[in-house]
């Protein structure tokens, strides 16, 4: 398939960056049931930019939702838990667990991956505890899909 059938076939900008939100809010939520409650803030805005590579120049833009965080380490032995929920609600929305990761006393990163979508997310606990969600290639049914915030650092 060239590029931009690619593209065409793939779910809109709009479309991903709701799911993504989505999986982030349940993630969020599971967390907090289950081995919160953790203060959850944006630590970094919703970005978006141009793509590269095979998409350059056929209109597509990535996006990445806010970066969530909370000021507090998950524990050592409750991390494998907080890894399963991750990855069990990534699944759902084509992810698979898997890359280099961190596991050691105090400090944990995991990644995962959607090879279909180029999309990938990170969630890590050190001093803080963060995760994030980078987005593949997608078309958008706007031309400046960051015009619809008020935050003008997200333009690209």
């Amino acid at each position: 398939m060239d590029a931009g059938a690619e593209l065409a076939a793939r779910p809109t900008l709009e479309e991903i960056t709701a799911s993504y939100d989505q999986m982030l809010q349940r993630i969020r939520d599971r967390l907090d049931t289950e081995l919160g409650p953790f203060t959850w803030y944006e630590a970094d805005p919703r970005s978006w930019s141009n793509c590269g590579g095979e998409f350059t120049n056929l209109g597509g833009h990535t996006t990445s939702p806010p970066l969530w965080a909370f000021e507090d380490n998950i524990p050592d032995d409750k991390w494998p838990h907080a890894q399963r929920i991750v990855a069990d609600i990534t699944a759902e929305y084509g992810f698979a667990t898997g890359g280099l990761g961190i596991n050691t006393s105090g400090r944990h990163l995991t990644h995962g991956f959607d090879t279909t979508l180029g999309a990938h997310y990170r969630f890590g606990t050190h001093v803080a505890t963060t995760l994030g969600v980078s987005s593949g290639c997608h078309r958008s049914t706007s031309p400046t899909p960051w015009a619809t915030t008020t935050q003008a650092s997200e333009s690209p």
